[in-house]
């Protein structure tokens, strides 16, 4: 054994602990969202994106840009199109809610150009319904896309490993700050039959919101340049590939998964105001207690709990539809002390059904509609 190999050993040691510890606080992101998808088909607007940089108050005009052929050689900044951004926002918000539809916008502009917004409202309004959708999203991407970056304090802990242990084990370190501001607001509305005015059928009273100013990112997020790893054999990975394309592109994807995270996050926050809220409805449909069970004939017996919520009018009437098949009944009279009633139906579900829509009316002519996933039944043999 050499006897200058053995100061070694402790302070490898070490560099090696401290690299494990920086690759595991890599960037931070917003939690995978928990818990079951709320009983709803949401139908989403596609995002505006507003540049706060040459906007200094909330537009009141929509805004829905479209990718650059190509990006300016200048300093780095970000190039979001609505139709991506909104794509993103669909599948994180799918976690959510039981069904996303990401409406498409008109093919002819001027069917939105020069509109009031209350003709814009009505415009989504119907196209929401066209697709079945209980609810109707709104977002607003507030964004400076210009963006900063410099390294940050893990290039002083990245240095010694780097003299140690070798560059390559310094590519996975997050060792540069890139930051920029963006905003995401997003407001949901209740468009079932009768709820005619948007702004009247808010469900929440202050809109969601997500919100970023920066992430650190590693070399290889920022570069897929052969040169630049051979170059961080004699140069710390932190003072290379600070600004390229390819980070400009990382944050393009990056941000609205980002944000689109923590808005399914905030929703989930807010279950309890979507699936139960007095100025709809005095009312809650259960769907977690929804059962969905084989019957004769090859029909299915659907049961779905709905309660009614202190100081309400009593439930009236219930409509299920799937497909071409509606059903639609009275509810049964109440029983003395008990606030929960019960849709029960059997009914033939049209072959590939994958949703059931829900509708419930109370005596107040108060109507909202649910979503809930058809649950599929053992093949008979």
């Amino acid at each position: 054994m050499k006897l200058d190999s053995i100061p070694l050993r402790p302070a490898r040691t070490l560099a090696l602990a401290a690299l494990l510890s920086l690759a595991a606080a890599c960037r931070s992101a917003a939690p995978v969202p928990e818990g079951s998808p709320l009983p709803f088909h949401v139908a989403l607007i596609p995002t505006e994106i507003h540049d706060t940089s040459v906007l200094t108050a909330t537009p009141s005009t929509p805004v829905y840009p479209e990718l650059p052929p190509e990006r300016v050689k200048d300093d780095m900044h970000l190039d979001l199109g609505s139709k991506e951004v909104s794509k993103v926002l669909q599948a994180e918000l799918a976690r959510a809610f039981v069904r996303t539809t990401l409406l498409e916008l008109p093919s002819n502009p001027s069917l939105l150009e020069g509109k009031s917004p209350a003709e814009r409202d009505r415009y989504w309004q119907d196209e929401a319904r066209k697709v079945g959708a209980d609810l109707l999203m709104r977002s607003r991407l507030l964004l400076d896309p210009h963006i900063t970056g410099e390294h940050n304090e893990k290039l002083w802990l990245e240095i010694p490993i780097w003299l140690l242990l070798g560059g390559p084990l310094c590519w996975f370190i997050s060792d540069r700050t890139y930051e920029f501001t963006a905003r995401l607001q997003v407001e949901v509305f209740d468009t079932s039959e009768g709820h005619e005015t948007l702004g009247d059928y808010a469900l929440l009273q202050i809109p969601l919101y997500a919100e970023f100013q920066g992430t650190d990112l590693t070399l290889i997020e920022r570069t897929d340049s052969v040169g630049q790893y051979a170059l961080s054999i004699l140069v710390p990975a932190g003072l290379l590939a600070r600004d390229s394309e390819e980070i400009e592109e990382e944050l393009d994807d990056y941000l609205p998964r980002l944000l689109g995270r923590e808005l399914a996050n905030k929703v989930f926050d807010e279950r309890s105001t979507f699936e139960q809220n007095l100025a709809l409805g005095a009312f809650k449909l259960e769907a977690q207690a929804a059962s969905m069970e084989p019957a004769p004939e090859g029909r299915t017996r659907v049961r779905v709990p709905v309660s009614e919520l202190p100081g309400a009018s009593a439930l009236h009437r219930y409509e299920l539809v799937a497909g071409d098949t509606v059903v639609s009944r009275n509810f049964q009279a109440a029983v003395p002390g008990d606030a929960r009633r019960f849709i029960e139906e059997e009914m033939s579900l049209p072959p590939g059904a994958e949703y059931l829509t829900v509708r419930v009316v109370d005596a107040s002519t108060n109507t909202r509609s649910y979503t809930i996933k058809v649950k599929s039944q053992p093949q008979s043999r």
